[in-house]
C-alpha cells in the first residue's frame, strides 16, 4: 500500500517540474492518501464476508434455546 500510495505517484511525476499545482504530485498523493483512508473500513463494512457473519448470527439467534452454538 505503500508503494501504491506514495513511489508509483512519484515516478508518475518525475519528469514534472511543477509539483505543487494542480494536477501534480502533491495532489495525486493527497487524494491517494484520502481514499485508502475512507475506502478500506468501507469496503471492510460492507464487505461479503461480513454480511454472510451476521446473517449467520442473526440465524443462531432467531433459533432461541434450539441452537447448537454456544459461546
Amino acid at each position: 500500500m505503500l508503494v501504491n500510495t506514495i513511489v508509483i505517484p512519484i515516478f508518475i511525476n518525475f519528469g514534472r517540474t511543477n509539483w505543487f499545482q494542480s494536477a501534480g504530485l502533491v495532489n495525486d498523493v493527497f487524494y491517494n492518501s484520502l481514499s485508502i483512508a475512507f475506502l478500506n473500513p468501507t469496503v471492510y463494512l460492507i464487505g461479503p464476508t461480513y454480511i454472510l457473519k451476521l446473517c449467520r448470527q442473526r440465524i443462531e439467534i432467531m433459533k432461541g434455546a434450539k441452537s447448537k452454538l454456544t459461546q
